[in-house]
């Protein structure tokens, strides 16, 4: 059973990577069709996506201090390239394998605890019903957006997954050494009622962030 909680929740993190590519490309022509000019259309994608460029960004920098590698200047303003528009930016000295994939990865990692955690204090805990106060219409409203714009903007780029190959490889062949000289590690302190726990839960919450991008999507086509 916890092997399939944990199937689903990466089932539908594929699922909100696919969402948010198609949602960026369709609101990208959306837009574009809107003001028939390519630099505004991406000025206020980036404008609107900005809260998930902030965390997605951050997390880059943060991960870096952490693991000690020295960080340059940090950019939230979009810059257009030959085939692609790069958001935002954040100068990252070279440093090993290990250190580049995890650092390329944080905004992954983060990006996901933030949505979770948004999900489950806004629409879990939160007291949905009909009649709302205003200003906790706002903050359900508010809510939905920040979770549209992070699980949107959360995912990897090309420039983020230097490396990824080169620690994919010794993760390879350290599972092959223990496969060959039949090392086994001691994971008894990850129950396995706690995991169902924790992946039952955070692949109900993702489906938050996957509704809002369906729901996104039928609104452009409409």
């Amino acid at each position: 059973m916890v092997m399939l909680y944990i199937i689903l929740f990466f089932l539908e993190l594929i699922a909100l990577f696919f969402f948010s590519r198609r949602v960026q490309k369709k609101l990208g022509t959306y837009l574009y069709g809107l003001t028939k000019n390519k630099k505004i259309s991406i000025y206020f994608m980036a404008f609107l996506f900005l809260p998930g460029t902030f965390v997605h960004e951050m997390s880059h920098f943060l991960s870096a201090l952490f693991l000690l590698v020295p960080v340059g200047k940090m950019e939230l303003i979009p810059v257009i390239e030959k085939d692609s528009v790069k958001l935002g930016s954040v100068g990252i000295a070279k440093t090993d394998i290990i250190r580049r994939f995890l650092i390329g990865s944080a905004p992954f990692t983060i990006g996901t605890l933030v949505i979770l955690t948004l999900s489950n204090q806004l629409f879990v805990n939160f007291n949905i019903e009909w009649g709302m106060k205003p200003l906790d219409l706002a903050v359900l409203f508010l809510g939905a957006y920040l979770v549209f714009t992070i699980s949107n903007t959360m995912f990897a780029s090309k420039k983020d997954l230097e490396g990824m190959w080169g620690f994919v490889a010794i993760i390879a062949i350290s599972a092959v050494t223990f496969w060959i000289f039949n090392i086994n590690l001691n994971l008894s302190f990850l129950s396995e009622i706690g995991l169902r726990e924790i992946f039952s839960r955070a692949s109900m919450l993702l489906l938050i962030p996957l509704i809002i991008d369906i729901i996104a999507l039928i609104s452009l086509k409409i």
